[in-house]
């Protein structure tokens, strides 16, 4: 976990989302997949050339058809996969003959459409069900690769795991991950999926400031967490997403070695989200909400999302909370109240005391590549709104008075 906070943060009332809105502007929409028939591709027989000529084949669907039309052939999935042109065309015809698309049929002969933006395979499959953003396929420049070329040249291999089998492992789990992301309800992926839980720091070690600390002149307490346990999933997910693993200790090691391949490609990032319950609660899980993003714990991820971590230190230091007597822990901005400093992976956070049994923090992911679709933005405004509820009241919070 990135355990260093930056010197110097944006106030979070200050955070421009245009340049976020701006960037997806420039991208050309999303398009969507279907993740059965991606599965279905594998166990046809099919391998990550097929599976990747399929995604790219979506992803020149013209939306507003009836049918799934695209206009993409052997050159695009060569461009946006780094396969060869002739391994494309095979990928392409092997989709033919398993009949996962299917040839638009005779063109008009004086078609006023230019070659390269003809219809070419009808996409079998009228119920897609995860939409991701055509960034992933194009790139955010002319010249950079597109994520999934990235994917396909950087994929690691492993003892138990080739690199074909890597790559769709890896291709697999970003689509369902992207799945069950949910900005405004979960934070970003639903935890039940990926989470670290963090919980009250032990009270026995001198060097550490107690895990609860009474905010002056407030009905408030000031919590420090630290994460209690590894990065967690539940084994139904790892099956969906890891086809044939011959024995419990591969489909493991599988899952984790392409968790690992798409948070080092950048493809995920993490974050530490404050919930008002439990929502790994059997009982009450379904009923907890988020309240604020934390932290973004990966720092290139910090320029998109609003984090409240700094604000609290801010509360802290600005109410005598944090009153220097931990020295070897904070090292504060005389001027703005920033821990320049923060201890081995301890966060903090600023809940009344009436909530202080109930609230808690977990380490979840969140996808890149999201669609630009309503659901979504409509959700991250939320998720925003949020936190920036949450530091607009560590701000009311009365200065303390000496």
């Amino acid at each position: 976990m990135d355990t260093q906070m930056q010197t110097q943060s944006q106030q979070i009332v200050d955070f421009d989302t245009t340049k976020v809105h701006q960037r997806r502007a420039k991208d050309s929409g999303f398009f969507q997949v279907g993740f059965d028939a991606l599965t279905q591709i594998k166990a046809s027989g099919g391998g990550h050339n097929e599976i990747m000529a399929y995604m790219v084949l979506c992803g020149g669907v013209n939306g507003r058809e009836t049918l799934r039309v695209s206009t993409h052939g052997a050159k695009s999935v060569k461009e946006r996969t780094g396969m060869g042109y002739r391994a494309a065309e095979h990928a392409i015809e092997w989709l033919h003959i398993k009949g996962f698309i299917k040839p638009v049929g005779a063109a008009p002969q004086q078609s006023l459409q230019p070659r390269m933006n003809q219809p070419r395979w009808v996409i079998n499959d009228d119920s897609p069900d995860i939409a991701m953003s055509r960034d992933f396929l194009d790139g955010y420049a002319t010249k950079s690769k597109p994520s999934l070329f990235r994917l396909a040249d950087e994929v690691m291999v492993s003892a138990n795991c080739g690199k074909s089998q890597a790559l769709i492992d890896a291709i697999f789990l970003f689509l369902r991950l992207m799945q069950e992301q949910d900005f405004g309800e979960w934070g970003g992926v639903n935890p039940i999926y990926w989470h670290q839980k963090y919980g009250q720091i032990e009270e026995d070690d001198d060097e550490l400031p107690p895990s609860v600390i009474d905010v002056p002149n407030t009905e408030c307490s000031l919590v420090t967490v630290g994460q209690q346990e590894r990065a967690n999933t539940n084994i139904e997910f790892m099956e969906e997403v890891i086809l044939n693993a011959p024995s419990q200790d591969e489909l493991r090691d599988r899952f984790w070695g392409a968790m690992a391949t798409l948070q080092r490609l950048r493809l995920v990032y993490r974050c530490l989200t404050i919930w008002d319950s439990d929502p790994m609660n059997k009982s009450t899980g379904r009923q907890a909400t988020p309240v604020a993003t934390l932290y973004v714990a990966d720092a290139w991820a910090r320029d998109y999302e609003l984090q409240a971590q700094n604000d609290v230190h801010r509360a802290g230091w600005r109410t005598g909370a944090m009153d220097g007597s931990y020295d070897s822990e904070f090292d504060f901005d005389t001027k703005t109240g920033v821990a320049t400093y923060v201890g081995n992976d301890r966060y903090r956070y600023i809940v009344n005391d009436s909530l202080l049994e109930k609230v808690c923090v977990y380490g979840q992911l969140r996808v890149r590549h999201w669609p630009a679709n309503e659901e979504n933005i409509r959700g991250r405004e939320r998720l925003n709104r949020l936190t920036t509820t949450y530091v607009d009241s560590l701000k009311k919070i009365d200065l303390f008075n000496p």
